[in-house]
């Protein structure tokens, strides 16, 4: 899990413009799909709301969350990246 103390907010803002880049791009509901468009949707509420303080989470709950949104976001890459591989 992240060391809370290593968010801080410059880095949870760098976050946030992250996640609204991929949701701002014109094909990304196409390219990721309604899932996944839903996931990041709650990614950005969950950084928007740490950062003004009004989560109704607690810190261990906000960690976790991401700690689960950025493990699913890896498994899919993974995925992604072997559906793509040459054979060999």
């Amino acid at each position: 899990m992240p060391d809370p103390d290593v968010l801080t907010d410059s880095k949870l803002i760098q976050l946030l413009e992250a996640i609204e880049a991929v949701m701002a791009h014109e094909d990304a509901e196409e390219a990721m799909g309604v899932e996944l468009m839903r996931e990041f949707a709650a990614a950005r509420t969950l950084v928007r709301e740490w950062l003004l303080h009004k989560s109704p989470l607690t810190l261990d709950q906000r960690l976790h969350v991401l700690q689960v949104f950025t493990e699913a976001l890896a498994r899919r890459q993974l995925a992604a990246e072997r559906r793509d591989a040459p054979l060999h």
